[in-house]
């Protein structure tokens, strides 16, 4: 046998051991445990039902739970919500500010099946722009490229921009 090792019928032995006195201290507990009360005091017996005499029940007799002169209490009845109609303005629209004319200056054109392009210049300013067919800017579309113009519109006014005369 090596040092620090314990038979194994010596383990067995200290495991039954201890099993035991748990089992034992367990019943125990049980034998010693207080049991609930059973009603059977002179207390107890006066308040079971079955014992009582109909003496006791004079007090539902006097005033029955079905009687006529018996009645729930007053249910407060909920006040109806009235929604009170309210009429909604809608102010006017107010009219769009005219736009300006745009001060611009027909430089060039691209035309072709796929591709309809205006460049165009500020007057009197040395950057150029170019604007698709479609394309809106400072409020005014470009609706039409022809061969020596182009048409913009506002949604009120429409605008004819051709080459400079030079």
């Amino acid at each position: 046998m090596t040092p620090g090792r314990h038979r194994p019928s010596t383990d067995n032995k200290e495991a039954r051991r201890i099993v035991a006195i748990v089992l034992s201290l367990m019943a125990l507990l049980v034998v010693i445990s207080p049991r609930p009360a059973i009603a059977t005091s002179a207390q107890d017996r006066e308040r079971a039902v079955r014992t009582r005499l109909a003496d006791d029940y004079q007090a539902i007799r006097q005033r029955p739970l079905f009687s006529p002169d018996r009645k729930p209490p007053a249910v407060i009845e909920p006040v109806p919500f009235v929604e009170e109609e309210t009429e909604y303005v809608i102010p006017p629209e107010a009219a769009p500010a005219p736009v300006a004319a745009p001060n611009w200056e027909l430089v060039g054109l691209v035309r072709s099946e796929r591709l309809n392009r205006a460049i165009f210049r500020k007057a009197g300013s040395p950057i150029f722009f170019d604007m698709l067919k479609g394309e809106t800017l400072d409020g005014w579309t470009l609706s039409d490229v022809g061969r020596f113009e182009v048409f913009v519109e506002n949604g009120q006014d429409r605008l004819r921009i051709g080459f400079p005369d030079r």
